[in-house]
């Protein structure tokens, strides 16, 4: 349980840190500014209890549903292991892959992964 704590900070840590990957020299100023004053991402799932995992069920088998229409697959198995880490809710969100990136950094949810 400790080593899906880890890799849950882990890759949240990368989420984040890639986020800002590409931005001009004053749009990263406003960002660290906006940081400063606003709560990190993990302290944002803990407060609100949910984790919103962001993903495309259409990549077998990382993300897929089943025959009860249920989301299954790697990926999705790991997110829930990551609330659960967490102690809180895991809420799927499935978004068009084209999308998943402007739908992260416009907070539509809170992670995304590929295992």
């Amino acid at each position: 349980m400790k080593k899906y704590a880890v890799i849950s900070i882990l890759i949240i840590g990368l989420v984040l840190m890639f986020a800002g990957c590409g931005q001009s020299e004053q749009a990263e100023e406003v960002n660290v500014r906006m940081e400063l004053t606003k709560q990190s991402t993990l302290d944002k799932i803990v407060a609100s209890g949910e984790l919103r995992h962001g993903f495309e069920a259409g990549y077998m088998p990382f993300e897929m549903t089943d025959k009860n229409g249920d989301f299954i697959g790697f990926d999705i198995d790991m997110g829930k292991k990551m609330a659960e880490a967490m102690g809180v809710k895991w809420v799927p969100v499935n978004t068009a892959w084209d999308g998943i990136i402007p739908s992260l950094m416009t907070d539509k949810f809170d992670i995304i992964m590929r295992v």
